[in-house]
């Protein structure tokens, strides 16, 4: 492993930790098993970053990094939205609570834009540059 790669993979984790402390907090409850599946994101964000450490030429740095971005970046958005009651997102209806079932699915999502774009721009640089 290059200096290189092992400071992509510290710095990876230390954003994933970070996000899921933020989300736990963002929560704003004490204990919820639920979290594990709120963290969805992070889990994905993490195989694909190994996946770019391990096979960089399958999995380009770029889209695994665009993948964490976009997906974080969504998952942060409604965890904000429910802590700061956004739009009465919290208090304004009785089953508000489930964007914390959808929105994971959601923030996958995101973060596949975000890799789609990453591969792409590199297979432009690739294509354009070579």
């Amino acid at each position: 492993m290059t200096h290189s790669a092992n400071t992509q993979q510290r710095l990876a984790l230390v954003i994933l930790w970070l996000s899921a402390g933020l989300f736990y907090v963002l929560a704003d409850i004490r204990f919820n098993p639920f979290i594990l599946w709120t963290a969805l994101p992070l889990y994905a964000s993490y195989g694909l970053l190994q996946q770019a450490r391990k096979n960089p030429e399958k999995t380009p740095w770029l889209a695994a990094w665009l993948f964490l971005l976009f997906s974080v970046a969504f998952s942060l958005f409604y965890h904000w939205a429910w802590y700061t009651d956004w739009e009465q997102t919290r208090s304004g209806d009785s089953t508000s609570a489930v964007i914390f079932f959808i929105f994971p699915v959601w923030a996958l999502v995101a973060g596949a834009i975000g890799w789609g774009l990453g591969k792409a721009w590199v297979r432009l640089k690739k294509r354009f540059l070579a």
